[in-house]
């Protein structure tokens, strides 16, 4: 190819890329996949516009990062009924494994005594 057809088949291979960076909703890796397409010498300036894309920092936001957005930001009061809700279930939790260990040690008990004691062997 010369150099003409080298310039329209880069300006294929990015027009390709932009498609499939903006099709849906992408993700980090999809978005590092899309670098196998780019020349070496162009990988700074696609990597600036990787990090410059509102819908990278939105997929590399993870679970925190959309609760903060959501409701954090949002000024909710949420995050106080969340808080709650969650140690409520970290006591239950602990609560409940307490009383199965007693529950246990309890019919262990009551079955050592009900069971006659053997002698032991000499």
């Amino acid at each position: 190819l010369g150099r003409i057809g080298q310039r329209a088949l880069g300006q294929a291979v990015r027009s390709n890329m932009r498609v499939r960076r903006f099709a849906d909703k992408p993700t980090l890796t999809s978005q590092m996949e899309t670098a196998k397409d780019v020349p070496l010498k162009d990988i700074p300036g696609w990597a600036g516009k990787i990090q410059s894309d509102p819908k990278t920092a939105e997929a590399a936001q993870g679970f925190f990062g959309k609760y903060h957005l959501n409701f954090v930001k949002a000024g909710s009061d949420m995050p106080v009924y969340h808080t709650i809700f969650f140690m409520w279930c970290c006591g239950y939790a602990v609560d409940y494994m307490a009383h199965l260990r007693h529950e246990v040690a309890a019919k262990k008990a009551a079955a050592e005594a009900a069971a006659p004691a053997a002698e032991p062997a000499k």
